[in-house]
């Protein structure tokens, strides 16, 4: 009897414990999302959010330069702080533009790919808009995405667009005016 009552205290404990293991690089396992909305289509899950309707000419443009020479330009969304939860998930295609995240204080953060149906590629970059690292991230995965050192920025763009462009980490980035007024005043 004892040995059956601790062989069910242990199959007991063993259920109760989540697996926290961590997969390889920086990525960890990813709990499933706090609200279920499995009954819509993930493409209709996110027709509301304020920036899935922006097409690719209206959008504002983070410039890149390394020691003071232009390298690249990536048009980007800039969604509001209360849909960075959102972020590109439930689209069926990107194109040749990112999705600009801002933290009014720096973070670590992790990002994930849930309900996102395209590959990314994401910039962590610091206060003093210099890239710390940029990592790839693949659809439709469940692990957090975590930065190497607490950043204020997070820009994702499609998958190695960075490198295709000559983007580096080190390299900084510049707003143009109408992002500036996007993050201050949230508009």
């Amino acid at each position: 009897m004892r040995i059956f009552t601790i062989s069910i205290l242990i199959l007991f404990i063993g259920c109760a414990v989540e697996d926290t293991s961590e997969s390889s690089g920086s990525d960890r396992t990813m709990p499933p999302p706090a609200t279920d909305m499995s009954g819509a289509a993930p493409s209709e899950k996110y027709l509301n959010s304020s920036t899935n309707a922006n097409p690719n000419r209206e959008l504002p443009a983070i410039r890149f330069f390394r020691n003071q020479t232009f390298i690249a330009t990536l048009p980007v969304e800039v969604p509001p702080a209360s849909e960075y939860s959102i972020g590109l998930s439930g689209r069926d295609v990107l194109g040749e533009q990112g999705m600009l995240f801002w933290f009014v204080e720096e973070t670590d953060a992790p990002f994930w790919m849930v309900d996102t149906f395209f590959d990314l590629s994401i910039a962590w970059i610091g206060s003093d808009k210099s890239i710390l690292a940029i990592d790839s991230m693949y659809a439709q995965t469940e692990l957090y995405h975590y930065p190497p050192a607490p950043y204020l920025y997070a820009l994702e763009a499609p998958l190695d667009w960075y490198q295709q462009n000559g983007v580096e980490p080190g390299d900084r980035i510049e707003f143009p005016p109408d992002i500036l007024r996007i993050l201050l005043n949230g508009k």
